[in-house]
């Protein structure tokens, strides 16, 4: 048969009428949703690590079709920022390159795949406060990514540097996903923008990711930044009575959902409890995991969630025995692709990843867990049908939400660059772009 049940790797290739059936299973669904449009990304903390941000459709060989290269390989990726709406934001080079910071932004307009829009939004290369990137949508739907950058500073202390990076040291510069009718598209300092705040999440695979912070104050949710003291929600009324500073980082937040954490050094080994804001219903809702270092994105009502938890490395050596660990790509080209293998071993330092997603569905409480048995496995795509997209190695694969249950996996695609494929999404007419992109 041309499936596999969901979680389980594929290893075996069909053949005759089978490979049709499949077939036939691809093309009908591109038909029914327009085309599948695959994002890559990697970004790593080694100052010689730079790879590309390449844009690939799929053919009927399931193989990895190459649209354009977003990012040449040389420059490397310092972050991508996804508005779940209809723009996609690539910055580089990679600020662990020569410039030591990202200068553009390279956008991906959902809608024109093959556009080539680059900004040059930083030509100063000023430091880039990694806590503080995210995308913002506006009440008219305006799109921008947010960027707060500053001067090059002698700083001593790790006190000392929080308060420079929260005075009018730091500058905004917002970029915006379309040329403005009025105005330059380069927003600077308008600080409101971070009212609008969203961030889609945490991406798999072995990269650096970051995600916004904000402090609590007075029962709300502030990130100061610029001087300024910018609400951007309530606070979660079950955290711990007292809670300040800046230990609540921002899972995920679209319009209607805005997930927090509190992250405590002195608790990083408890299981993490995650604390939901459904904005539209003003109500609040706890979702409790048993890993103590999950990463999550949001795709409309599901939060999709990989199990991780922190260890620790012990006698100070780190041998990762993790599932699927020696299945892992080891093909290492330079400006060209990532050793994963290698990777997972540095950048999961002492973190257990037993390969297993959870779909957590924020209005109705569903939970769906996936089991792949291979650490290097993410979900992709949730589409407001149900339609679920997924990663495992070298592969993706495509299921049916049906309840709270996965029906069985189809293969979608493989190929060499699949393992930096980290973003998906849909393209073909306005109505099939915003059913798959407005799932909220």
């Amino acid at each position: 048969m041309c499936q596999t049940f969901a979680g389980k790797h594929r290893t075996s290739r069909c053949a005759g009428p089978l490979v049709v059936l499949t077939l036939a299973c691809c093309l009908s669904l591109k038909a029914a949703s327009g085309t599948l449009f695959l994002l890559t990304g990697a970004s790593f903390a080694d100052t010689s690590q730079t790879f590309p941000s390449r844009l690939y459709t799929i053919n009927t060989n399931h193989a990895l079709d190459l649209v354009r290269t977003a990012v040449p390989g040389n420059e490397g990726v310092t972050a991508i920022l996804d508005d779940m709406r209809d723009t996609i934001y690539v910055a580089f080079p990679s600020n662990t390159g020569v410039s030591g910071a990202p200068t553009k932004v390279s956008v991906i307009h959902t809608a024109r795949p093959n556009e080539d829009d680059v900004i040059t939004f930083n030509p100063a290369a000023m430091t880039v406060w990694p806590y503080a990137m995210a995308t913002a949508l506006e009440p008219d739907l305006k799109s921008y990514a947010l960027f707060t950058v500053f001067p090059r500073t002698n700083v001593d202390g790790h006190a000392a540097f929080l308060q420079f990076i929260r005075s009018n040291a730091t500058k905004l510069m917002a970029i915006g996903g379309s040329p403005m009718a009025n105005g330059p598209r380069i927003a600077q300092d308008n600080w409101n923008l971070y009212r609008d705040l969203t961030f889609s999440g945490t991406p798999g695979g072995p990269n650096s990711y970051f995600t916004p912070t904000a402090a609590v104050e007075g029962g709300n949710l502030v990130m100061r930044l610029g001087g300024k003291a910018i609400l951007v929600d309530q606070a979660p009324p079950s955290l711990p009575a007292g809670t300040t500073g800046n230990e609540t980082r921002i899972v995920a937040v679209d319009q209607r959902f805005f997930v927090t954490w509190l992250w405590r050094e002195s608790d990083r080994f408890a299981p993490a409890i995650f604390y939901v804001h459904d904005r539209q219903l003003a109500k609040w809702r706890d979702l409790k995991f048993s890993w103590n270092l999950p990463q999550s994105r949001i795709f409309g009502s599901w939060l999709a969630t990989i199990a991780m938890s922190y260890e620790g490395v012990g006698s100070g050596v780190w041998h990762d025995s993790n599932p699927g660990h020696n299945d892992e790509s080891d093909h290492w080209v330079k400006d060209v692709l990532p050793d994963v293998r290698l990777e997972f071993e540095d950048m999961r330092l002492g973190c257990a990843i037993p390969g297993t997603l959870i779909l957590d569905n924020l209005v109705d409480g569903r939970r769906i867990m996936l089991e792949t048995h291979k650490e290097d496995s993410e979900i992709l795509d949730v589409g407001n049908d149900g339609l679920v997209l997924y990663r495992i190695n070298d592969e993706i694969f495509s299921a049916q939400i049906e309840g709270d249950t996965l029906s069985g996996a189809t293969l979608v695609a493989k190929g060499e660059d699949v393992p930096q494929v980290h973003w998906a999404f849909w393209s073909g007419t306005p109505a099939e772009a915003n059913q798959r992109r407005n799932n909220d």
